[in-house]
């Protein structure tokens, strides 16, 4: 806020404009920005910038600082009331630039530069305003490795932006150079250099970073209308009627340049030209050896316009799809009574941060950690920027949630990890049966901190609450507690959950989700036959979608059944990649559309996907670990190796990492340690069968048969007292050479739908198996395409 201020001391006379800020608005970041522009403006000392005065801090620890009060108008309405001709503005348009200039030669780019943010004096003496976006850069920095400030981009006006800020890239000098051209081009023609008249506001960013400027000598007799700094309309401009062509021309087009490169190296060359152009010398032919008509289609221009659609705001559905701003959101810490174990209240942070992960996933210009890549996170200490880099994001979303009787309150705080700063901070408080309200707050503040421009789709789907039940969405988040738990005993909890939650709220689709993927997971496993936990599957996801169409996650429960009950391959990459579609961040469902497309011989397909699975959830074994089986299935060994070592990284006791080394090694012919690696996982998983049927054939490579037909014995046994999955046993008997019971568990596993069988075209350790005449007909039951 600031107020005009006058002193009264008696000294003398004079009138001061003071700023502070305003009770309740006091965030860490915004006492942070607040400060920067005060420390910005004390280097500041040039006739053409507004003086700061003084500064300090309230008697309640507010901060404020004291300007020069300035009695003016807007620049544009100077010059109309002033009658100004085309000379007149030339040179008080040059006298703006030294403002930028000296900024410049102090380390200070502006990033607003608007006639608002320009007041000229009866005296005609201009004043350049607003540094509360400024940046600082360091003497030593290349202006190539600057960051931009991405709260920057969304307090700056589209209008006078540069093209690099619109896109959120790295702003220097050159922004602020574009920025002086659209102002000289206003000054001049009384329009803006692009016809933005009834356009959205993502037309607006897309019309600046694709579309050439109006050339001025085209507004001839043209005067745009519209909103002009504090709300005046269209004015009468003296000179509208006088083309601006030739010269001066060239020097507005070469300021807005789409390229920061193409334009004035610096605003000392720009005014140069001016002075040229007022005393009437010839420009150098060089200045414009490039024009914009030539560039629109060079290369270089042609990257930059798909950079540009790459991070517009989210437009119709032909638009390019926008550049990602990776963001992690960490287990908020619980702090007070809720802290015990016994208060059964351990739920509420994972439980806050998991349901901020799916609503920021549906945003697509978002990059978004899954919850099980930040759950190691929850009883975390030290350095919250450390845990960002660590997991690579650019943005981290840390906070605190007290619950006391029926209250509750969360604190939270939004890190820029590369600039080590806080960009967004709020405290939210709440009855505990509105906290769906904190919830609603927090998505949508954090994301328009982080993004220039929400659209409306994007603020949809933040909004997106699934259930309107409090009581429903405890149940809901509880459940997915104990489902990241992932044991045996936490599965049983976690459905209990996801149907208590379905009682409340029969149309809470994320609980039917909830319900499909505890009975896929536990048909992937081996719990219970396939046939049995994939019709509940099937029913439960299908409610799902016709609850919510657009929920991705709904398709992915959806996939297992589709691919293995109905065996429609081609439906099955259909509901992976539409769950893709609709959830770009749900890194399961790229694991999915890999489990299709490998099984196929579509490789390098199959590989791409788990590589994004990977890239979503960095730190996740278990997603590691399926590229490393996509490499084993491709009968790329070695890399499968490696890949399987690099989960021990990430947890050393991981039993399937061990299993997966021992797979490759195998095949890599290191039969030996193979089988060192497979007793390992073993050892770690002592009920599982499926390391028992690997190690089976590891230690026939190794020689020692003896030893494989007793482990395929106990196998066996294990089956005749607890269900096993066929797969598994008729691999094994495979490493025995027993076809006939091998396939006696085909033919099994097959009528059970078992999905394990979608690998009989492509698993190594079938080789010996697919010489025996019987094997074509049996892989043409599972339908997979490669089979016809």
């Amino acid at each position: 806020t600031v107020y005009l201020a006058e002193r009264v001391d008696g000294e003398f006379a004079q009138k001061v404009a003071i700023k502070l800020i305003k009770r309740g608005m006091d965030t860490r970041f915004i006492l942070r920005r607040f400060r920067q522009e005060r420390q910005i403006l004390a280097a500041l000392r040039h006739p053409y910038i507004a003086l700061l005065l003084n500064g300090g801090t309230t008697d309640d620890d507010l901060p404020y600082f004291i300007m020069e009060f300035i009695e003016g108008a807007p620049v544009y309405r100077f010059c109309d009331e002033r009658g100004l001709d085309r000379g007149a503005r030339l040179r008080l348009f040059r006298k703006i630039g030294e403002a930028v200039a000296y900024a410049h030669s102090k380390k200070i780019i502006h990033r607003d530069l608007k006639p608002t943010n320009i007041l000229v004096k009866a005296d005609g003496t201009p004043k350049l305003l607003d540094f509360g976006i400024a940046k600082v850069f360091d003497s030593g920095t290349d202006f190539t490795t600057l960051d931009p400030t991405l709260t920057a981009m969304r307090m700056m006006t589209p209008e006078y932006a540069s093209p690099e800020q619109i896109r959120g890239e790295t702003v220097t000098p050159a922004s602020d150079i574009y920025s002086l051209g659209v102002l000289l081009y206003e000054l001049l023609t009384g329009a803006r250099p692009y016809r933005f008249k009834n356009r959205a506001p993502f037309e607006i960013a897309r019309v600046i970073c694709e579309e050439e400027p109006v050339p001025p000598s085209a507004r001839k007799g043209e005067e745009e209308t519209g909103r002009r700094g504090n709300g005046e309309k269209g004015f009468d401009n003296p000179i509208a009627a006088s083309p601006v062509a030739g010269d001066l021309e060239r020097i507005i087009l070469k300021a807005l340049r789409k390229e920061p490169a193409a334009r004035y190296r610096t605003v000392d060359e720009f005014l140069r030209d001016v002075d040229d152009y007022l005393a009437g010398k010839p420009l150098a032919a060089d200045n414009f050896a490039a024009p914009l008509a030539d560039k629109k289609s060079s290369p270089e221009n042609r990257r930059l316009l798909r950079r540009g659609r790459e991070n517009l705001p989210a437009a119709p559905k032909d638009a390019a799809p926008p550049r990602e701003k990776s963001l992690a959101v960490l287990p908020f810490k619980l702090i007070g009574p809720a802290q015990a174990d016994d208060t059964g209240e351990k739920y509420l942070g994972v439980g806050l941060a998991d349901t901020l992960i799916t609503r920021f996933s549906g945003v697509r210009r978002f990059k978004v950690r899954p919850t099980g890549s930040v759950l190691q996170y929850e009883n975390r200490t030290g350095d919250a920027f450390l845990v960002g880099e660590e997991l690579g994001v650019d943005y981290l979303l840390d906070g605190n949630l007290r619950r006391i009787g029926p209250q509750i309150r969360v604190t939270a705080q939004l890190l820029h990890i590369s600039e080590r700063e806080i960009l967004w901070a709020g405290q939210f408080d709440e009855e505990f049966t509105n906290a769906l309200n904190i919830e609603d707050k927090i998505a949508a503040q954090v994301a328009e901190a982080i993004l220039p421009q929400l659209t409306g789709e994007e603020k949809q789907r933040l909004a997106r609450r699934g259930t309107e039940n409090p009581e429903a969405r405890e149940c809901y988040q509880r459940g997915r507690y104990f489902w990241n738990q992932f044991t045996g005993e936490s599965l049983e909890k976690a459905i209990r959950e996801f149907e208590r939650a379905i009682a409340l709220d029969p149309d809470f689709a994320l609980a039917h989700v909830g319900v499909a993927d505890y009975y896929n997971w536990i048909s992937i496993v081996g719990v219970l036959p396939s046939g049995e936990c994939l019709l509940k599957a099937r029913e439960a996801a299908r409610r799902a979608i016709e609850l919510d169409a657009a929920l991705g996650e709904a398709y992915v429960a959806l996939f297992f059944p589709t691919l293995c009950c109905d065996l429609d391959w081609p439906r099955a990459e259909a509901l992976a990649r539409r769950a893709i579609e609709l959830n770009p961040n749900y890194s399961y469902a790229y694991e999915c559309l890999s489990y299709v497309l490998t099984p196929t011989g579509r490789f390098d397909e199959g590989l791409a996907a788990v590589r994004r699975a990977e890239e979503l959830e960095p730190l996740s074994p278990r997603a590691v670990l399926m590229t490393s089986w996509t490499y084993y299935q491709a009968r790329r060994f070695a890399e499968a190796l490696a890949k399987a070592e690099s989960t021990l990284n990430l947890d050393k006791h991981f039993p399937q990492g061990f299993m997966h080394i021992g797979n490759s090694l195998q095949h890599l012919g290191r039969a030996e340690e193979a089988v060192v690696a497979l007793r390992q996982s073993v050892a770690l998983m002592p009920e599982a069968p499926i390391p028992v049927y690997i190690l089976c054939h590891a230690l026939v490579a190794a020689g020692r048969r003896a030893e494989a037909a007793m482990l395929l014995d106990e196998l066996d046994r294990l089956a005749a007292r607890q269900y096993v999955k066929p797969y598994f046993m008729a691999l094994a008997n495979v490493a025995l050479d027993r076809f006939d019971a091998a396939f006696e568990w085909f033919e099994k596993g097959l009528a059970e739908r078992d999905q394990w069988f979608t690998w009989l075209g492509t698993d190594p350790k079938l080789d010996a198996l697919r010489r025996d005449p019987r094997f074509p007909e049996l892989f043409r039951k599972t339908k997979n395409p490669a089979a016809k």
